[in-house]
C-alpha cells in the first residue's frame, strides 16, 4: 500500500502578520535541491483588499528542506504599468536549473485579459533578469512544466491553456471544453513546437481541471510526474485540489505508461481544508533527494506543506496502472 507521509510539523511557512506583502499567505512554491540548498521561490499575498492583490514571488533557503529561512523583501515584484506584461501578480513559479543559471517560471497578470505565463533567471537569488512571457496574451494559460534536461536533442515542456479564465469565469458556462495537459518541445524554451494532448480529465476526481506540477524525476521506469486534478461536486463546497501521478515513456514522454485512478494526496488536515480557498493541495516542487520524493504543496492557498513518499514505494504503486502505453491524441 502506497504511504504519502505528511511532515508532522506542517505547515513548514506560514503568513507573516508583521509583513504586508505576505501578511496572508505564503503558498504554492517552487523549489530547487542541489549541493547548495534548498531554493524555494513561493508565492506571498496579502497586501491589498484582500489576500491575493498584487502576489508577489518571495525566497526561502534551508539546509535541510525543512527549516527555512525567509528572507522578508519580496524576490520578485509586478513590474510598473507599461514595464513589462506581469504589472499586476506574480505567482506559482517553478524553479528549474540549467547549468549555472536557475530559472524561475511563474504566473503573471497584467493589463492583458488573461493570465499568462513568464520565465526570468537568476544565479543567486538575490537578482533576477526577466526574460519575458512564455504564452499569447490572447489564451489564459498556467503550469507551464519544463523537463530537467534535454530529450532527443530538445526541451520538453507541459502547460495547461484554456479560451477562458477558470480562476474567474465559471467552467459550467464552457461545457464544450474539457482542460487537457500538453506537451511540446522546444530548443531556447520559448519556441514552443510538435505540440500533443498528454492527459485529459479522466477521473471523478478531476472532473473540473487538470494541470501539471512539478518537474518530472527520471526513473530507470521513465518519467514520474504529479498532477493536480481539481473536483466539485454535491459532497463539497467549493472546488477541491488533490494530486495524482503518472509515469512517461523515458525516450517519448508524449506516451503515458501508467497513471493513477484515484489521488494519492488529498486534503485532510485543517491546514489543508481551511484557509483563503478551503480543500486544496497544489504541489509546485518534488525533488528526490535519497530515494525520497518530497511534495512541497500549497495548502488551502494559505500556507506551504511537505508529505514525502519513497520514489520506488510510488512506481511499485503506479505500475499497477498501467494505461499500455496509449496516448491521448496524436
Amino acid at each position: 500500500m502506497l504511504t504519502v507521509k505528511r511532515y508532522e510539523g506542517n505547515p513548514i511557512l506560514k503568513p507573516d502578520p508583521g509583513i504586508p506583502w505576505m501578511s496572508q499567505m505564503i503558498m504554492n512554491a517552487g523549489l530547487w535541491h542541489d549541493e547548495t540548498g534548498f531554493h524555494m521561490v513561493f508565492t506571498g499575498g496579502g497586501e491589498g483588499p484582500g489576500p491575493y492583490s498584487r502576489m508577489r514571488l518571495g525566497y526561502a533557503y534551508s539546509e535541510d528542506g525543512i527549516h527555512f529561512q525567509v528572507r522578508k523583501e519580496p524576490f520578485m515584484e509586478p513590474v510598473a504599468p507599461g514595464e513589462g506584461f506581469d504589472t499586476k501578480c506574480c505567482l506559482d513559479a517553478r524553479v528549474m536549473k540549467y547549468g549555472d543559471d536557475y530559472y524561475i517560471i511563474y504566473n503573471a497578470g497584467g493589463e492583458h485579459r488573461y493570465r499568462r505565463v513568464g520565465l526570468a533567471r537568476t544565479r543567486d537569488f538575490k537578482t533576477v533578469e526577466r526574460l519575458g512571457p512564455l504564452t499569447d496574451p490572447e489564451i489564459s494559460n498556467a503550469n507551464v512544466i519544463y523537463f530537467p534536461r534535454k530529450i532527443d536533442g530538445a526541451y520538453f515542456l507541459m502547460h495547461r491553456p484554456s479560451p477562458f479564465q477558470p480562476n474567474t469565469e465559471s467552467i459550467a458556462a464552457h461545457p464544450d471544453f474539457h482542460f487537457t495537459i500538453k506537451m511540446a518541445r522546444t530548443d531556447d524554451l520559448f519556441s514552443w513546437y510538435d505540440e500533443r494532448d498528454l492527459a485529459g480529465q479522466e477521473y471523478g476526481w478531476e472532473n473540473q481541471k487538470i494541470g501539471p506540477c512539478a518537474e518530472p524525476v527520471e526513473t530507470e521506469a521513465g518519467w514520474l510526474m504529479l498532477y493536480h486534478g481539481v473536483y466539485l461536486g454535491p459532497d463539497v463546497h467549493i472546488r477541491t485540489y488533490r494530486v495524482g501521478a503518472m509515469l512517461l515513456d523515458l525516450n517519448d514522454p508524449y506516451t503515458v505508461i501508467a497513471r493513477t485512478p484515484e489521488p494519492i494526496l488529498s486534503p485532510e488536515t485543517d491546514y489543508e481544508k481551511f484557509g483563503n480557498h478551503d480543500n486544496v493541495i497544489f504541489p509546485c516542487a518534488n525533488p528526490v533527494v535519497d530515494g525520497v520524493m518530497h511534495i512541497y504543496y500549497g495548502a488551502a492557498d494559505r500556507y506551504i506543506g511537505l508529505a514525502t513518499v519513497d520514489v520506488n514505494e510510488l512506481l511499485e504503486h503506479l505500475l499497477q496502472h498501467k494505461v499500455q502505453g496509449r496516448r491521448l491524441r496524436d
